[in-house]
């Protein structure tokens, strides 16, 4: 079972990209505190959001998702990163899916 770590830069570049195309805005010490669990996907990247203020929760759910963003990995393999917020309306998760299923290689960079 992975472990609550902080987000990467690539995480958190992705995280406030699809915060920004969502219109979800955070304060600015929000990334601070917020801790990420990587889900069991096969490799393809996707990640448990775990704010603060939700972090003492033990049970959340899926309510909707907020955005998505595709984007090609560095073998030309499709990529759609969606982000989800539970169903109080919290970031949830990101969920990344590589069309062929493979392992992600690398996050985008263009961000």
């Amino acid at each position: 079972m992975a472990l609550e770590r902080k987000p990467t830069a690539a995480e958190l570049a992705l995280l406030k990209f699809l915060l920004d195309k969502a219109a979800i805005a955070v304060a600015p010490h929000f990334f601070d505190t917020l801790l990420v669990k990587p889900l069991n996907d096969g490799g393809m990247g996707s990640i448990a959001l775990i704010p603060k203020e939700v972090a003492a929760k033990q049970h959340r759910t899926f309510g909707k998702q907020a955005s998505e963003h595709k984007f090609l990995d560095i073998d030309n393999v499709p990529v759609i990163a969606s982000l989800y917020l539970d169903t109080q309306g919290h970031i949830y998760e990101i969920d990344i899916w590589k069309t062929d299923y493979s392992k992600l290689n690398s996050m985008p960079t263009y961000l």
